[in-house]
């Protein structure tokens, strides 16, 4: 066992430092995205196309992030988080270069796999990660590291916006995914084996079950698959106003920095809510 989760265990000191790193990390990792958030209007005039071009773009991000977490998470049980952790901070960086190039093509398979293998390959192996090294505090813990998209709501449209003004969104792009990687390559190498985890006790089920553990009633692959279109289904209205906030902003008169100043308000205000929210599921189940 690694010796910081030996002296540390479950929620301690060291379970809070990991969390604390992972959601650096993110912070950083869902930055990538929001370069076309910010430059959504002034990209689709430099390219010379519809709007829809560009949202498309930035929802495969997403859809790559969703779908590709499945591959990257069975391939950090093979190879290590490190491993796979610095498999997608490499493709991060690679689809925002490949995506800079300025044309429409390399927009679509620069998001998509700056998603699919980028994000997809840091996100989820991560969220599993730090899950591992909580118990009583699981939920606050979860909550704070999956805020990583919040954080970098907050941190980041303010200075692509500058840097767009001053530099164009090739040269953001470009010169963010380099950050991206000098931050995350050298972050993962800070994350340490989790605790081992306490033996399982033998789960009282009904003879109707089978045996088999119930997940607040349902069978786990049940459980998991409402949790997947109940996940699915509440990330779209929340993605798409906070996708085209800032274009919106410019078309009817608004300064684009107030338009990134709402962006980040907007999620401000999720990363405080998710707080409370994890908080009270440790509380009340």
């Amino acid at each position: 066992m690694d010796s910081a989760a030996g002296s540390g265990g479950v929620d301690s000191r060291a379970s809070w430092k990991t969390a604390w790193l992972v959601l650096a990390i993110l912070s950083v990792s869902y930055g990538s995205p929001l370069v076309i958030v910010v430059g959504m209007k002034p990209m689709q005039e430099a390219l010379g196309t519809d709007r829809s071009v560009l949202a498309l773009a930035g929802a495969l991000v997403w859809v790559g992030t969703g779908s590709g977490g499945i591959l990257m998470g069975w391939l950090a049980d093979r190879i290590g988080l490190r491993r796979t952790v610095t498999i997608g901070a490499c493709m991060i960086a690679g689809g925002l270069a490949l995506s800079s190039v300025g044309s429409i093509w390399a927009l679509y398979v620069g998001h998509a796999l700056l998603g699919f293998l980028g994000n997809g390959g840091v996100y989820p192996p991560l969220l599993v990660y730090v899950s591992r090294w909580f118990e009583r505090r699981r939920g606050a813990a979860i909550a704070l590291i999956s805020s990583g998209q919040y954080v970098a709501g907050v941190l980041w449209p303010a200075l692509f916006e500058q840097g767009l003004t001053a530099f164009g969104w090739q040269t953001v792009m470009l010169a963010y995914g380099v950050f991206a990687l000098a931050f995350i390559l050298p972050a993962a190498m800070f994350l340490k084996e989790p605790p081992k985890p306490a033996p399982v006790p033998a789960r009282h089920a009904s003879s109707a079950s089978g045996g088999r553990p119930r997940v607040a009633g349902f069978s786990p692959n049940v459980a998991q698959t409402l949790i997947c279109v109940a996940g699915f289904c509440c990330c779209i209205p929340m993605s798409v106003p906070s996708a085209h906030i800032v274009a919106l902003c410019g078309d009817i008169g608004i300064k684009p920095t107030h338009g990134a100043a709402m962006l980040s308000v907007m999620l401000g205000s999720a990363f405080l809510a998710r707080q409370a929210w994890g908080s009270l599921a440790d509380r009340i189940g």
